[in-house]
């Protein structure tokens, strides 16, 4: 896990690389790419290994997949923090895929997840918290 603010990035908000999250589910709620004729689609489903995340912030996350993503889609995310154990489901619209990668935007917030994941962003950028969450996930590597 890394925190990557250069402001070389031009980012409007800063990211942290490898979080201890892990989306527990994946469900397509939407899909704008069809002409503006938006789809319902199907509820979540539990993804596993399926969906990773590469890096995280206020405005958005990076995952790989091992499915095809389409720029246009909305998907809601079920969220679960490897180090206190609570789970969040956000939606997020796909804004750019390519290969294995895809970046989504967090869509329509509410004040409750924007409290959870500014809460466990601060306490992933804080350098005495990566010192603990390295010696959490190592217990838990190790079991």
């Amino acid at each position: 896990m890394d925190c990557d603010v250069d402001a070389a990035n031009r980012r409007r908000h800063p990211r942290v690389i490898e979080p201890p999250l892990v989306v527990s589910e994946l469900g397509l709620v939407r899909d704008n790419s069809l002409e503006g004729f938006p789809v319902l689609i199907e509820p979540a489903l539990p993804v596993g290994d399926l969906c990773v995340i590469r890096d995280i912030s206020m405005g958005g996350v990076s995952v790989y997949l091992d499915m095809p993503i389409r720029s246009g889609e909305q998907y809601e995310m079920a969220l679960r923090d490897g180090s206190r154990g609570s789970t969040q489901c956000l939606e997020a619209e796909v804004v750019w895929a390519g290969g294995r990668a895809a970046g989504l935007r967090w869509v329509g917030l509410s004040r409750e997840q924007q409290r959870w994941l500014t809460g466990l962003l601060s306490q992933w950028q804080e350098p005495r918290a990566t010192v603990r969450l390295n010696r959490l996930l190592s217990a838990v590597w190790r079991r």
